[in-house]
């Protein structure tokens, strides 16, 4: 995580915007819970999309998200 972590700060937004149109993670109703299972899923779509972006563009991936 601390090697993608300008990814992360980078990518998250979007992620976040996407997913505040959906009602994905109001899962127990119970807002603490509900919390840390939003942010281990953003941070885990943040990493993953960082990944992924690193196998496709190779070293060009450092000027689209930072990594």
């Amino acid at each position: 995580v601390s090697e993608t972590s300008f990814a992360i700060f980078f990518i998250h937004p979007f992620v976040i915007m996407l997913m505040g149109k959906t009602d994905v993670f109001r899962i127990t109703g119970a807002p603490w819970l509900d919390l840390v299972a939003a942010v281990s899923a953003i941070i885990f779509i943040c990493v993953a999309i960082a990944l992924v972006s690193r196998l496709v563009l190779k070293k060009y991936s450092r000027y689209v998200v930072g990594y």
